[in-house]
């Protein structure tokens, strides 16, 4: 896989393999009370977004450069403003780390799609990437749940399990990418190593334990269900089905049991708690996010009036004063409104734009199909759970699929 390259493209295949990898040590040295492994997972990302950002620069297309640099600079300078209007250095800091992460994501977009249409990465360089993550991913669930260590999913349910990984929706959105490929590449060519590598990745999906996790599952069934016309490929579908379905009731009647019993457990009482308004279907579905718009919104907007209400609309609030002063302490964790509240309406569109321009352009070429699926999926989530714009992680996985959209 890594012969014949450039000095260049292994750097560049270091790094991306490293995130995963810088993720489970850095929720593994939480866990041992350790703040090291932030510091490092930091140093990556800083790294990464430099790499990144040289990635984009081509003497032939140094309008596109001015213009990515340009961006970066006036999403660096709201952090800056932030500061002088509330003299805070820790939301300084704060805010130039969340700056960082938003970036992130729109960087490796851009820098991968340069850099292969630059010739400076093989075209198979995403695919790679992904073969990596495919194997080990799932082993750092599975080995760590043998070990009996890990974080669990909902500690207040003792339910889902998420191995080194401290943030499991981010999980959530890996997990998600690398079953929706595995899953595409077993039912085009059906091999025991695609089928094996399939039936893992979906495992550990539905070992999170998360609604999104089993909803994805049904989804990939169905969807290919659909999609196969001629009927040998829907047997070998179903005939696959079969198999999970029938692997699944053996681990749900021994293994996992009990496991099941506490998720169904769980989802029915957050349904029950979130059931006090007529809006209780949509609330469950959204857990409870689509609530928490108004309330931040009139808390930074209305309640906090004493600064400019144009400055708020046009440039935010800032993540740390946000999080400072609202009465839930906590964020909106829908990616774009929570870009609205801290970075301001210029951000949120352009952003928003952004991603949906790329989304748009993976329709009307229609290549990389599986790509497509998988960005489509967290597009939506992102918009709807959060966590993708955000995250190092699942912003990481959202650039690569997205520059392969981009082909």
């Amino acid at each position: 896989m890594l012969k014949n390259i450039s000095v260049y493209e292994f750097i560049f295949y270091v790094l991306l393999m490293a995130i995963p990898v810088v993720d489970c040590i850095t929720g593994y040295l939480l866990l041992s009370n350790s703040n090291i492994g932030s510091t490092i997972g930091q140093f990556l990302r800083i790294v990464t977004i430099i790499f990144l950002f040289l990635s984009t620069f081509n003497r032939q297309r140094l309008d596109n450069f001015l213009f990515i640099s340009l961006f970066c600079f006036c999403l660096f300078l709201i952090p800056v403003f932030n500061y002088f209007r509330t003299g805070s250095v820790q939301g300084y800091i704060d805010e130039t780390i969340y700056t960082t992460k938003l970036i992130l994501p729109i960087l490796m977009i851009l820098g991968i799609y340069n850099a292969r249409k630059d010739k400076k990465i093989s075209s198979n360089f995403i695919d790679n990437i992904f073969s990596f993550y495919i194997i080990f991913v799932p082993l750092s669930l599975i080995i760590p749940k043998i070990l009996g260590i890990g974080y669990v999913t909902y500690e207040n349910f003792d339910v889902g399990y998420k191995g080194f990984y401290y943030a499991g929706n981010e999980l959530n959105i890996l997990l998600l990418s690398i079953s929706v490929l595995s899953f595409q590449k077993m039912t085009e060519k059906f091999t025991v190593y695609n089928a094996i590598t399939a039936l893992i990745c979906l495992g550990s999906l539905f070992l999170v334990g998360t609604k999104t996790s089993f909803l994805v599952i049904i989804f990939l069934i169905i969807y290919n269900l659909i999609k196969k016309r001629d009927l040998k490929n829907k047997f070998k579908v179903i005939l696959v089905v079969v198999l999970v379905l029938c692997i699944s009731y053996f681990l749900v009647n021994t293994i996992f049991k009990d496991q099941i019993e506490k998720l169904l457990l769980k989802n029915q009482y957050y349904y029950e708690t979130l059931s006090g308004s007529n809006d209780s279907i949509t609330n469950f579905i959204f857990s409870n996010r689509n609530a928490r718009i108004g309330i931040n919104f009139e808390k930074n907007y209305i309640e906090n009036s004493n600064e400019g209400l144009f400055f708020k609309i046009f440039f935010g609030v800032g993540h740390y004063q946000q999080f400072k002063s609202t009465s839930l302490n906590s964020i909106i964790e829908m990616d774009f409104f929570d870009t609205l509240l801290w970075y301001g309406l210029f951000a949120a569109l352009a952003i928003f734009t952004f991603y949906t321009y790329v989304l748009y352009i993976g329709i009307i070429r229609k290549k990389n199909k599986e790509y497509l699926l998988c960005y489509l999926l967290i597009y939506l989530f992102s918009l709807m759970a959060g966590h993708v714009w955000y995250s190092a992680l699942a912003g990481s996985v959202f650039g690569m699929i997205g520059s392969k959209v981009l082909e």
